[in-house]
């Protein structure tokens, strides 16, 4: 398949962007594995319905993402791609159940790095991320850091200052231990050398609340749940973790402008068990690479605050890879590494 040149979506930011902090090391291991499981392949998949489990609860970006590509792989494909919502154990069981699951296509993830990467470096589980097939990614969304106003904090180059004027005396919020956006604050504080007191919540809009009653001081969330606050006069945003600045919100700068380097998004996508035959990999693959490109796809994306993708498999390999090293560090630098047997 010849690889096509994206235009920069209304987020600011183009696909290359995302895909670039990656290598390909993982890329050619997991796709030879993948022909190992070509004699299951079916004559035409699929011929009957699909069960895609998304690993969270009805009515998050996760699976309203995953709702609108199955709708539109229902369409392409010829056969039902139905959701079903297992948040339990934090997608443990979901990501299980499809690590098992026959290697014919029809048991699928819709899910992200905290599934197959975030979760296996925190605790023992029945499955690593090598009982997985990564297959596409829809779409990935950045985080804001955000403080409260009366904090008298304007600019992220200001607030590093006052932080590092202040060690301990300022907390910050999360969505729940070893989350996304506890681990990329980890990260921050790690490469700024400030230190703020964690308080966590049970999940982002918790979090969100808590900043706007003034409960808390900082909040690094997702930016979907705060680009709708931009205007809110109780808190002030301070930075995006993209490459370039939002389309959405100009004046609002990005981490990477202060500190090189820093990006930092959370990609949800496809994927399957291990050894899934290539001609279903690749099935799916096109059908999300065109689901990335509809416009009412992407405009959908975009009112959610999410970067529109429609990877390959070869590009998610990467963004896992990348992944991989970030997360190793961040895990380590919070404290939660489980320990070696």
């Amino acid at each position: 398949m010849t690889k096509q040149k994206e235009p920069r979506s209304q987020q600011g930011i183009t696909r290359r962007d995302i895909l670039k902090y990656g290598s390909a090391g993982m890329a050619a291991s997991i796709m030879a594995g993948a022909g190992l499981g070509s004699a299951f392949a079916q004559a035409k998949y699929p011929s009957r319905p699909v069960t895609v489990l998304v690993p969270y609860a009805a009515g998050g970006n996760t699976d309203t993402m995953a709702r609108l590509a199955c709708n539109f792989l229902s369409k392409k494909l010829g056969q039902n791609f139905v959701v079903e919502n297992q948040p339990t154990a934090g997608g443990i069981v979901a990501t299980e159940t499809v690590a098992r699951s026959e290697k014919d296509g029809y048991t699928l993830l819709f899910g992200a790095a905290t599934n197959i990467i975030i979760l296996p470096l925190m605790q023992d589980l029945s499955y690593s991320g090598d009982d997985i097939t990564p297959i596409s990614a829809l779409g990935a969304g950045p985080y804001i850091l955000a403080v409260r106003k009366s904090l008298g904090q304007e600019t992220l180059s200001d607030f590093i200052a006052y932080a590092k004027a202040n060690p301990g005396q300022i907390n910050y919020a999360v969505g729940g231990i070893g989350g996304n956006t506890h681990l990329t604050m980890a990260r921050f504080e790690a490469l700024t050398e400030i230190k703020l007191e964690k308080i966590p919540y049970a999940g982002g809009g918790p979090a969100t609340a808590a900043l706007l009653a003034g409960e808390v001081d900082v909040y690094f969330g997702n930016a979907s749940e705060l680009l709708k606050l931009k205007d809110n006069p109780d808190i002030v945003l301070l930075a995006v973790t993209t490459t370039e600045r939002l389309v959405q919100a100009p004046d609002l700068q990005t981490v990477a402008e202060v500190i090189p380097g820093f990006v930092a998004r959370s990609w949800n996508g496809f994927m399957g068990p291990a050894g899934l035959p290539q001609e279903i990999v690749s099935a799916i693959e096109e059908a999300t690479i065109e689901a990335g490109k509809d416009p009412e796809i992407r405009e959908r994306l975009n009112q959610l605050g999410i970067i529109p993708l429609g990877t390959t498999q070869k590009e998610l390999l990467e963004i896992i890879e990348a992944d991989k090293t970030f997360y190793t560090e961040a895990v380590n630098l919070a404290g939660l590494a489980k320990k070696p047997k």
